[in-house]
């Protein structure tokens, strides 16, 4: 053994509150990666909510921190020499001298006259003035997935990139209902690890790792929505001070976002709703594109709506699986809506699609009913054959 470290953690609090219902809204649930590879540093994640530590591979040395990622934002400075940036809090350098313009050596302020406004006028009378103190809101957060880290070129060669989403809200018991979520570019530059830029996700993601396709990223979100996040010009240039208009505005590139149409066909039972479940496989993403449904009362058949998901364009294609009942579902008494004619269920019911993955050549999907759960495979090539031309798989 080399070496061996170990850090702290400290308790962690979800924001979810308790809630009485049979189905519950999307919420902002966490699925950071402990241990992320980037060149000769590791980056040590402990929990959602605790520092990233950058380590040496070489001896287990720390060579750097950050510490609430969350609570960074972008600022600007100006007038002449502008430049976007990235900081805590959104606070540069400049900030100091956009608090002292105006005020002469001994704290005074000139009246008709700063800096960076108008001239004084040769008659103006100094007036004293308290000064305020910046109050920065705060801010409750944490980690929603990631690190995840790609080999980017960038103007000073050849660099990693690490990928980050991150959550902000409010505190309160619900917290983790009403927040927005963030993906943020984290560059390491000669053993630190600083935030670039930062961009609104449109969907919370859902807690699993990101699928690596060259040096983007694409995570499965919430809402049957998927998102492609690449390297932004903040992330590939110098990062120096800009000079006039062409500056990187410090916002991520989201390559493609897709929130795909629930398939809704005309059915006696609707079994919940969309399963979020999801694989890759090769360059494909398999994913549930509908709730598992049973078109009469009186069948045994369960089809489960699905989609290949192209990981370069996000192009989609619709198929479906099918298994047989040994008996007809009966009617639900408690959580569903609908009528004799139309059933659809509030949560999980009777049968169900559990967990799906793939390798280079084989789906496996795992299904579930109240009696058994089981595990059946499809051939990934037919699949993706079926799904172009919009049939439907052979029922097992």
């Amino acid at each position: 053994m080399l070496w061996q470290k170990s850090w702290a953690q400290e308790p962690f609090r979800e924001g979810r509150g308790y809630l009485m219902a049979a189905a519950y809204p999307n919420f902002s649930d966490s699925s950071v990666s402990p241990l992320t590879l980037a060149g000769n540093y590791l980056l040590v994640c402990p929990s959602p909510t605790e520092p990233i530590h950058m380590v040496k591979l070489r001896n287990g040395s720390e060579a750097s921190s950050l510490e609430k990622p969350w609570e960074f934002r972008r600022g600007f400075i100006g007038p002449s020499v502008w430049q976007h940036f990235v900081s805590r809090n959104g606070r540069g350098f400049m900030d100091d001298w956009e608090e002292a313009a105006g005020k002469s050596t001994d704290g005074k302020v000139w009246k008709g006259g700063s800096p960076f406004g108008a001239p004084a006028q040769p008659d103006a009378q100094p007036v004293k003035t308290e000064k305020k103190e910046k109050v920065y809101e705060p801010v409750t957060g944490k980690i929603l997935a990631g690190p995840v880290s790609v080999q980017i070129d960038t103007e000073g060669g050849r660099r990693w990139l690490v990928f980050l989403v991150v959550y902000r809200s409010g505190p309160g018991m619900y917290a983790d209902y009403t927040g927005d979520s963030f993906l943020y570019e984290l560059r390491t530059n000669y053993g630190s690890i600083d935030p670039v830029s930062i961009t609104p996700m449109p969907r919370y993601v859902l807690p699993e790792r990101a699928w690596i396709d060259g040096s983007s990223a694409v995570w499965p979100c919430q809402n049957n929505s998927m998102v492609r996040v690449s390297p932004s010009e903040s992330a590939i240039s110098s990062g120096g001070i800009g000079m006039g208009p062409g500056a990187p505005d410090c916002v991520g590139r989201i390559a493609w976002f897709r929130e795909f149409e629930d398939v809704n066909p005309k059915a006696w039972l609707r079994l919940g709703s969309t399963p979020q479940v999801a694989a890759r496989a090769g360059q494909y993403v398999i994913r549930a594109a509908g709730a598992p449904y049973i078109v009469n009362k009186a069948d045994t058949l369960v089809h489960f709506p699905m989609a290949v998901v192209e990981l370069e364009t996000g192009a989609a294609k619709q198929f479906e699986l099918e298994a047989y009942l040994d008996k007809p579902a009966s009617k639900p008494e408690t959580n569903y809506r609908g009528d004799t004619t139309s059933i659809t269920t509030i949560g999980p019911y009777y049968f169900g699609l559990g967990p799906i993955q793939a390798d280079d050549s084989k789906l496996q999907v795992i299904l579930g009913s109240e009696r058994a759960v089981f595990r059946t495979e499809f051939d990934l090539d037919t699949i993706i054959q079926w799904a172009r031309s919009k049939q439907v798989l052979p029922a097992q």
